[in-house]
Formats: structure tokens, sequence, C-alpha cells
């Protein structure tokens, strides 16, 4: 019980001082990030479990008018080994964001603090995230409607991609800002520090995003 009244009473804190660093037990951390995860792959999972079901209904549909088949029977999709493939690409997501942030660190600053000092700082800096992604997964659950041409729609569409972007923002603003405040001295100015990452975790975000969307695309979910 004193351990999640600490949890709750870390991330209180850093939803007031982002800035205004505390170092925990390495638990922390690791359970923020799965907490933030954990919501991700649900939402996204809802979402591609919607569409999947309106497409098989769409096939079907035509399937019966073509072949004049009643006995056609809607394909089910496995929403939990969606969930999987995507809680597991966004945890090797993460880890491979953390292992840039160090290694740009390392190159361009210096040694500095180790590896957990990083990962806390960037965990406790982006804890906001999982307030959004609170939020998505309710908009999602409430009101994902049933058919993917309303999915196209402009007020759900571009409600889910601000909240994703936003969650987005948020994780990269943290990286960088803390490479950047890192107190060791740069091999160059700190504001093309700022830039190479940038540039590096907007690279990671469209990879992993590719590559998850590929396995989804190509994965047997019926």
């Amino acid at each position: 019980m004193k351990s999640i009244f600490g949890f709750f009473d870390w991330y209180n804190h850093s939803l007031k001082r982002p800035s205004d660093i505390k170092y925990p037990g390495k638990s922390y951390p690791i359970i923020s990030v799965l907490i933030n995860v954990l919501l991700v792959a649900v939402s996204v999972t809802f979402i591609v479990t919607k569409v999947q079901e309106s497409m098989a209904r769409a096939m079907i549909g035509m399937t019966r008018m073509v072949s004049n088949n009643s006995a056609v029977h809607p394909p089910v999709p496995n929403p939990f080994l969606i969930f999987g493939i995507l809680f597991a690409s966004l945890l090797i997501a993460k880890l491979l964001y953390l292992v840039m942030a160090y290694l740009i660190k390392r190159w361009c600053i210096g040694k500095g603090k180790g590896f957990f000092h990083l990962f806390n700082s960037i965990v406790f800096r982006s804890n906001s995230m999982i307030i959004i992604s609170i939020i998505t997964a309710l908009f999602v659950a409430f009101a994902t409607p049933g058919s993917v041409l309303e999915m196209l729609r402009p007020w759900y569409l571009y409600t889910l991609l601000a909240l994703f972007t936003l969650s987005n923002v948020i994780w990269q603003g943290s990286i960088i800002v803390t490479i950047v405040l890192d107190e060791g001295k740069a091999k160059f100015d700190k504001f093309y520090v700022a830039i190479l990452a940038l540039v590096s975790t907007t690279v990671v975000s469209f990879l992993i995003s590719a590559t998850a969307m590929i396995i989804i695309h190509n994965s047997q979910f019926f």
C-alpha cells in the first residue's frame, strides 16, 4: 500500500512540476511506461478490430450478392493477437527511443549520469501521456463508429489524430529536453543536439508505426 501511494505521489509531482525530477525506485518509471503502453495498445486494438469487422461484413455482403450463398459466415477477428503484437511493438519502441536517447547523450554530451537516470527523467517529464491515453481510450470506446466509412469522418479522424499526435509530441519533447538539459558539456551547440534528437525520434516514430502496420496487415487475424 505504501508503494502504491508512493507511486501516485511521484506521478502527481511529475504532473505539477515535470522539470523538478524525483528519483524513486526503479519500479515507478517502469510501471508508468507499462500503464501507458497498455492503454494505447487497448485503444488501437479496439480500432483495428472494429475496422476488420466492418471490412469483413462488407466482403461477406459482396460475396453473397455475387454467389447468392447465404451460408457465408463472417470471420471473427482475434483481438488478443492484435493486442499482443501492439503491446510488444510499443514496448520495443519505448526501448528503442530510450537507447537512442542514451546514445545521443553519450555521443554529444559525454557520459554524465547513467541510463536509468535518463530513463527516469524522460518518463517523469512525459507522465502526462497517461492522461492523454486515458482520454483516448474513453474516446475510442464510446465514440468509435461501426463502419470504416464513418471512421473516416473528420470529427472522428481528426480528434483521434490530435490525441495520438499530442501524446507523441509530449514523449519526443521529454526526450529532447532531457538530453539538452544534461549537466555535461556538449561537443557542439545544444541547439544542434536538440535538432539531432528531434530528427532521430521522428525517424524512430515513423519506422515503428510503419512496422506495426505491416505486421498487423500481414498477420492472420481471422
